[in-house]
């Protein structure tokens, strides 16, 4: 009946391995059967292993619900609509089945398990203590909206990658220059008309070509129309030599084809394992439960007179983030109370409370959840050039931006090369470290997937695609930072009156098979000035004197702004003809 007896196994083992191993060896194991059965199809069934292991605490129907939804929409966009017949059925007959068997044999015995009691220390307040399935509920929303957040992510980037595709399957302007001189070069080599047009109007027939040039960039190929009629009446060979461009046009598009045949994100399924378990088990850390601080927390509020008889529980967790879910009574106001809720939550806690959201439950009591806030924030001087005689295209892309977990992220990529080249290769490396990073992925993981990108798609024609990273990852929380340097320029870290100098020998990604980046940790204070820039500012020396005297004469005198202008001028003159980029970052305390 054309249903994949191969995809039904994979994807009910999958489901199962989640509920009775757990999810990180569930999306494992799917990540392995999906390469055994379709490597293309790989991440259908550790996406689909990994929604059914977020919901399933909530509900097994929604979860293969979700499992079901979120493969068939992979399969679709990987295989197109061919898979509703053989793997969507398979997939769909796990799920249902599976539901059926999970009811009968795993639900009942883990209801049976929970149903024995379990001593508890009483707690004298009258404020209680939330149970799991309060932080249970709080993991639920989370993660609803990090899958939003990633699948945003992703689908930004196939789009931009689909529209960036049909782009670059056209060769660049230069490409299309050297195939029509090339044409040109060896038509002209024995014409009589060869000293009228290449000694006495050298101009005018550049000219010319440029048209020519342009047409074939802007329609694929090229006619008589497209050369003028000057030119047509002048050259005799002119058929002959527009055939020969548009013959040579579209072999070079043919091989460009032959280049550009890897899937983007299916290339590389360790890249997206690492993604996976790493999100799991940053998760699984956050939602620790903290029975003595829940404690302390409990008996702080209940002596509170304002909050006595409002508040009925209370639950703090988290690993990296402390947060707070507060339980209240009917028709509780959280702005009559917010100062006091907040400075007892600080005394008890130790760290600076904000409130995160508060929901309305039916009998109108409301749910109120609390985080730790950023101690630290960051200012920031960017400053870019384009390189001398360079008017359209900067080969150095630089920004910063949060993530939704409180990260600070700063970089600057170099393209390799210059011009169109180099501008797409920082780029891509911008694009794929702010979509990826803002959703809570990691640098090593994130530093992978640009890697196997540029090395195997390249820049859509047969160059090179390769640029250095530079990025700084700062916990504004707990004040840890690194960097992940791959080809980089080094960095200055200035405290306390003296600087430091962070580099690494590394190569940029986009040539090697695995990336060659070196993570370099650090903390950071309050006061604390980084300095990044990039190797036009140096001029890709490893001792920079002038760079080292001016940062550690102007920064506390003149500002970030101002020394971060000063540095791209003094750059200019010290003869750089490259890119420049220059970041400043002032830690100030939130």
């Amino acid at each position: 009946y054309h249903v994949s007896v191969a995809a039904f196994g994979a994807m009910f083992t999958s489901l199962y391995l989640v509920r009775r191993e757990g999810t990180v060896t569930g999306v494992l194991a799917g990540a392995i059967l999906g390469v055994c059965y379709s490597p293309s199809l790989a991440p259908l069934f550790a996406f689909g292993a990994l929604c059914g292991g977020i919901v399933f605490p909530t509900s097994i129907t929604l979860g293969t619900l979700a499992t079901f939804f979120v493969g068939a929409a992979w399969a679709v966009y990987t295989q197109g609509i061919s898979t509703l017949s053989g793997l969507l059925p398979a997939v769909l007959a796990a799920c249902i089945i599976y539901a059926v068997v999970d009811k009968l044999f795993i639900s009942e015995k883990k209801e049976e398990a929970l149903a024995v009691p379990k001593a508890e220390e009483a707690v004298s307040s009258r404020v209680g203590l939330l149970d799991d399935s309060a932080i249970d509920s709080v993991r639920l929303y989370d993660t609803k909206t990090k899958i939003k957040a990633v699948c945003e992510s992703f689908n930004a980037l196939s789009n931009i990658f689909e529209s960036m595709g049909e782009m670059l399957m056209c060769p660049n302007e230069e490409d299309l220059r050297r195939i029509c001189d090339n044409a040109f070069d060896s038509s002209c080599a024995g014409c009589l008309q060869r000293e009228s047009c290449w000694e006495q109007n050298y101009r005018r027939t550049d000219s010319e070509i440029s048209e020519i040039c342009a047409a074939l960039q802007r329609d694929g190929s090229v006619n008589m129309r497209d050369a003028g009629e000057e030119l047509c009446g002048r050259c005799p060979r002119l058929p002959d030599i527009l055939d020969e461009i548009n013959h040579n046009a579209c072999a070079y598009a043919s091989r460009i084809l032959q280049y550009d045949k890897t899937e983007i994100f299916a290339s590389d399924y360790a890249t997206v394992s690492d993604i996976l378990a790493g999100t799991m088990a940053r998760d699984g850390r956050e939602y620790e439960y903290d029975e003595a601080l829940s404690k302390k927390l409990c008996e702080g509020l209940a002596d509170t007179k304002t909050l006595s008889g409002q508040l009925k529980a209370v639950a703090v967790f988290g690993n990296r983030k402390k947060r707070i879910a507060l339980s209240t009574a009917s028709g509780f106001d959280l702005e009559r109370n917010r100062d006091e809720i907040l400075r007892v939550s600080r005394d008890i806690c130790g760290k600076r409370i904000v409130i995160e959201r508060e929901e309305m439950l039916s009998d109108g009591a409301k749910t109120i959840i609390l985080s730790e806030a950023k101690k630290l924030t960051v200012s920031v001087a960017l400053r870019t050039l384009r390189a001398d005689g360079e008017t359209e295209y900067c080969g150095d892309t630089a920004g910063v931006f949060y993530d939704n977990e409180d990260r600070f992220y700063a970089f600057i990529s170099d393209g390799m090369g210059a011009g169109r080249d180099a501008a797409f290769a920082s780029g891509i490396c911008a694009l794929f470290l702010k979509k990826m990073l803002s959703t809570g992925n990691g640098c090593e993981a994130t530093v992978k997937m640009i890697n196997g990108f540029l090395r195997n798609k390249g820049s859509g024609s047969l160059h090179e695609c390769s640029a250095t990273i530079d990025l700084w990852e700062l916990d504004t929380l707990s004040g840890k930072a690194a960097f992940f340097k791959s080809g980089a320029a080094p960095t200055y870290v200035l405290r306390d009156g003296g600087l430091f100098k962070i580099r690494s020998k590394t190569l940029p990604v986009g040539i090697l098979r695995e990336p060659d980046t070196k993570r370099i940790s650090f903390d950071v204070g309050v006061g604390d000035v980084v300095v990044m820039v990039s190797d036009g500012v140096t001029q890709g020396k490893e001792e920079c004197p002038w760079l080292f005297d001016l940062l550690r004469g102007n920064i506390s005198t003149l500002g970030i702004e101002k020394t971060a202008e000063l540095v791209v001028n003094y750059a200019k003159k010290e003869g750089s003809t490259d890119d420049l980029s220059v970041l400043i970052l002032k830690i100030d305390k939130a």
